[in-house]
C-alpha cells in the first residue's frame, strides 16, 4: 500500500471539456492542483547481485484539488473545486545494495486518473516522475 502527495502548478492546460465542448488547446494558463493517493501496488524484483531490477504498477484512489485563476489571460471560476477518481501507476527503477540493511535506488513513476470533474470543467491528472531513494530494509 502506498499514500502519495503530488502538488502541481499549471502553466498550461489541454485536453480539457467547459460545459460539455472538448478543446484540445493547449493554452496559457495559472492555477494549480494537488493529488493525494491511496494506491495498492504489484512489484516485481529481479536480483543482479549488487544491483536489483524492479518493475510495478499499481490502481486506487486520488483526491485531485484544483484551483485555476485565468486561462488564456481570462479569470476562471469554473475549474475549482475537488474530486475523488480512480488512478493508476507504473513504475521501474535500479536499487544498488550500500549494505546489507540500505539501498540506494533511481526510478521513474508514471502517474494518471480518471477525469477530474470541477463544475462545468474535466481533465485527467498526468505525471511523470524520477524517483531517487534511499531504503532501510528491516528484518
Amino acid at each position: 500500500m502506498e499514500i502519495g502527495y503530488r502538488n502541481f502548478a499549471i502553466d498550461r492546460i489541454s485536453n480539457f471539456r467547459l460545459g460539455g465542448v472538448a478543446d484540445p488547446g493547449p493554452y496559457r494558463a495559472i492555477g494549480d492542483v494537488t493529488s493525494y493517493s491511496v494506491m495498492g501496488n504489484v512489484v516485481s524484483s529481479l536480483d543482479l547481485g549488487l544491483f536489483n531490477l524492479y518493475v510495478g504498477g499499481g490502481i486506487g484512489m486520488a483526491l485531485v484539488d484544483a484551483g485555476m485563476r485565468s486561462i488564456a489571460r481570462v479569470s476562471f471560476d469554473e475549474a475549482d473545486g475537488r474530486d475523488s477518481v480512480f488512478a493508476w501507476q507504473l513504475f521501474t527503477g535500479l536499487q544498488y545494495h550500500l549494505s546489507q540493511d540500505f539501498s540506494a535506488s533511481l526510478g521513474y513513476r508514471y502517474f494518471a486518473t480518471e477525469d477530474a470533474r470541477f463544475g462545468s470543467t474535466s481533465a485527467p491528472i498526468e505525471a511523470h516522475n524520477v524517483e531517487v531513494g534511499i531504503t532501510h530494509w528491516l528484518d
